[in-house]
């Protein structure tokens, strides 16, 4: 079951309001595993910082070679910058994708079946040095893993998807409480502060 844009706006409202307490509630978007996405529209996260962050729960890992989309820009020819599972090592992947090619920052942490991550992918345009960009996946506050990759990756202006790339690499799982942060220029502690706390919509850097 595919869940069109038409109803975009209301599930923008679920993501923001939804998941403000501990995820053992089990609240959230559900997905099949199967052919169940969101569509979000244009997110021009081209160029500048940015962070994306929400929760998620796998339910069956995607398998060896297959992999399973969490949330950010999908590959609309390379345009591109989210976070997925990739199957052969269960581990989280960062993935940017420009004309110039693509770079993938993989996470330390094997992520389990069952159990509620908070995942994030953050974004320092030039904090790497002129020309470079500074990364890091987040998981549950915590740095996991960070790296220093050329700003010419830095080209994500593509629709921004949650739950499946639109054509593979879909999640068994839920996922709820999804944030975008444009020309985000907060610390790391932001990150862990914004964790459980609900948007009122009108935050500075505030995509969606």
């Amino acid at each position: 079951m595919r869940i069109s844009s038409l109803i975009l706006s209301s599930m923008l409202v679920i993501l923001l309001t939804m998941g403000t307490g501990l995820m053992a509630q089990n609240n959230g978007l559900v997905f099949d595993g199967d052919d169940d996405y969101v569509t979000c529209g244009t997110m021009n996260l081209s160029n500048k910082s940015f962070a994306i962050e929400g929760w998620f729960k796998v339910n069956t890992l995607p398998g060896t070679g297959n992999y399973a989309y969490i949330f950010g820009n999908v590959v609309e020819t390379v345009n591109a910058a989210h976070l997925r599972i990739n199957g052969t090592s269960n581990k989280l992947e960062f993935v940017m994708g420009s004309p110039y090619g693509w770079s993938i920052l993989t996470s330390n942490t094997v992520i389990q079946t069952d159990v509620w991550y908070h995942g994030a992918i953050i974004n320092y345009q030039n904090q790497g040095g002129a020309g470079y960009d500074y990364r890091h996946i987040f998981l549950n506050g915590v740095v996991d893993i960070s790296g220093s990759y050329s700003s010419l990756f830095n080209y994500s202006n593509s629709t921004f998807r949650i739950g499946g790339s639109g054509d593979t690499a879909y999640l068994d799982g839920m996922v709820d409480d999804v944030k975008v942060w444009s020309n985000f220029n907060r610390g790391l502690q932001a990150v862990r502060d914004d964790m459980y706390r609900a948007m009122v919509g009108n935050e500075t850097g505030l995509l969606a």
